[in-house]
């Protein structure tokens, strides 16, 4: 399937290829790889908690996540379209969405799946 890379709705951002990006890893690296990590402790430190609320996560894995924060000075929530959760969840989501001030189409998983059928 040659666009089988987009139907999954992911995008793999190579932080370094470009300036202008705000990026940080949520792991332990040198400080010339990860250079804004040191003024996001607290972002750091909170997005590692809530990732360890669902499971049980290793240093490997968060030397692994990496956070785009913002390009050319727009945070990347300004480019969110669309989200996709549970339906237990979409009531929580659309009120995260409202207090950062933003407003993608929300939809179910449920929903995704009744298109695609």
């Amino acid at each position: 399937i040659p666009f089988a890379f987009f139907e999954q709705r992911e995008w793999r951002l190579i932080h370094h290829m470009r300036e202008g990006m705000l990026w940080y890893s949520l792991g332990s690296h040198p400080a010339f790889r990860n250079p804004n990590a040191k003024n996001r402790n607290e972002q750091i430190s909170t997005l590692r908690a809530a990732l360890s609320n669902f499971t049980h996560r290793t240093e490997d894995y968060f030397s692994s996540c990496w956070v785009l924060e913002e390009c050319d000075g727009e945070h990347v929530r300004n480019w969110i379209e669309e989200i996709i959760v549970p339906s237990s969840q979409k009531g929580k989501v659309e009120a995260l969405a409202s207090n950062y001030g933003i407003s993608p189409k929300i939809r179910t998983i449920e929903e995704l799946h009744e298109t695609q059928l």
